[in-house]
């Protein structure tokens, strides 16, 4: 996620992901990507 934000550019992203994976710990980073 971050060398993606991190590009030259407009970054066209599409996240698929499966909530069960989907906790406190793991949004907290996403968050902190720029996700």
């Amino acid at each position: 996620v971050k060398a993606i934000k991190q590009s030259k550019g407009v970054p066209y992203l599409i996240f698929v992901t499966n909530e069960t994976l989907l906790n406190e710990d793991v949004c907290l980073q996403l968050h902190e990507a720029g996700l």
